[in-house]
């Protein structure tokens, strides 16, 4: 486990392709616990499912994997290269035979940076810088990727974001507020726990192509989603930064 603590924060972070190994989500920058001044967590995780939990993100690649053959082999870009064992394009609750992607780590006391080098398959590859850092009461993952293959394709990535924000079931006391049709970044949404004043505010530094809402219950997930489509050598850097704090704390209200 690899373990950023400096100010009010202290952020736990999977070491890649050790632990919460997946085949759905980025093995890179898999943030599994965020802990406000020594005390109020605000990751959960998915009881079982596809391994989520906490800060993870995935990159879609439904389409690149619908045209590989039974047999073969398709990039899973943030996992790795998986084999196609049925007629049917990646499917996300299913589990694949994985060779993973090598990703290489510099850590500080406050930051995390991971780089996943490309493997190029049928002409698709992605090379991908994740920078996961703190300072204060504020979290900052940035994301810098390249088409490092031959073909174009489209690039779809978004955070689930497995949130509890120290208890541990919705009760319904949970307050979500997002933007909605708003052209201006950065697109912000901000989730409050009602009972103990507990809130997460987030932005996103681009123009969100469309997001989600999903919960199961023990959890809360808002969804941002950036999508772009990168020709060969082409490039993309975002930026998404979460505040954590509490309105009793600053005497909000």
């Amino acid at each position: 486990m690899i373990t950023l603590e400096k100010d009010r924060l202290r952020v736990s972070i999977a070491e890649p392709n050790v632990e919460n190994n997946t085949c759905r989500f980025n093995r890179a920058g898999f943030v599994t616990s965020v802990i406000l001044d020594g005390e109020y967590e605000f990751c959960g995780d998915e009881h079982g499912g596809t391994k989520g939990a906490g800060l993870c993100s995935e990159i879609t690649t439904d389409v690149i994997s619908a045209e590989v053959p039974v047999g073969g082999k398709f990039p899973k870009f943030g996992v790795g290269i998986l084999g196609k064992y049925e007629d049917q394009p990646y499917n996300f609750m299913k589990s694949y035979d994985v060779e993973p992607f090598e990703i290489r780590t510099e850590c500080t006391e406050d930051k995390a940076v991971f780089y996943t080098e490309p493997r190029d398959i049928a002409g698709f590859a992605l090379r991908e810088k994740k920078t996961v850092a703190i300072h204060d009461n504020i979290l900052y993952v940035d994301y810098e990727v390249e088409n490092a293959g031959s073909r174009d394709f489209l690039y779809s990535e978004y955070c689930h974001n497995f949130l509890t924000l120290d208890f541990d079931g919705t009760r319904n006391s949970y307050n979500l507020n997002m933007q909605m049709d708003n052209a201006d970044f950065p697109y912000e949404w901000r989730l409050m726990y009602s009972p103990s004043g507990l809130f997460i505010k987030a932005r996103d530094y681009f123009r969100p192509h469309h997001h989600n809402i999903w919960s199961p219950g023990f959890v809360i997930s808002p969804e941002i989603y950036f999508v772009r489509e990168l020709a060969p050598k082409e490039k993309a850097a975002y930026r998404r930064e979460y505040e954590f704090d509490c309105f009793r704390r600053e005497g909000k209200k």
